[in-house]
């Protein structure tokens, strides 16, 4: 339910953000976010954020069990955002051949 009224609510303020229809343009944004530095840096720092939060280090508390398994969580989404960026650039890149190779 609260899912639910997450999206209403979003969908209110910004329609926008559900009514793109365009799988291309989405496709096209992460191939280029894969080799832009700044996407780069980005999940680099925020990986590294993550790890030595879940880490910890000398003379740090664990975390408890709620903030471990959120900071995980978060660390799983940032990959499967880098993942899904590398096989739309690799995607790209093959239609990308695939054309050249037809001219």
């Amino acid at each position: 339910m609260k899912a639910l009224c997450s999206r209403l609510l979003i969908w209110l303020i910004e329609p926008s953000a559900y009514l793109v229809s365009d799988k291309k343009e989405i496709k096209e944004w992460l191939a280029f976010s894969y080799t832009h530095p700044g996407f780069r840096k980005f999940a680099a720092e925020r990986n590294y954020k993550f790890l030595k939060e879940l880490g910890g280090g000398s003379g740090m508390q664990p975390l408890p069990r709620d903030n471990y398994t959120l900071k995980f969580g978060q660390r799983l989404e940032l990959t499967l955002l880098e993942i899904k960026t590398k096989a739309a650039f690799l995607e790209s890149e093959k239609d990308r051949l695939a054309k050249k190779m037809k001219t």
